[in-house]
């Protein structure tokens, strides 16, 4: 299960960025483009 800003999402056992995308969250990545770091959390 992951939360975010109060909304639970269904954990995929995939990584944190499948997870968003497939409970329909697009966060700003570069994963599938070969950079990383562009979603590190702080």
């Amino acid at each position: 299960m992951i939360s975010v800003s109060g909304q639970v999402y269904n954990d995929t056992n995939g990584t944190l960025l499948q997870t968003l995308e497939l409970n329909s969250v697009a966060p700003t990545s570069n994963c599938k483009s070969g950079f990383c770091g562009a979603c590190r959390i702080k």
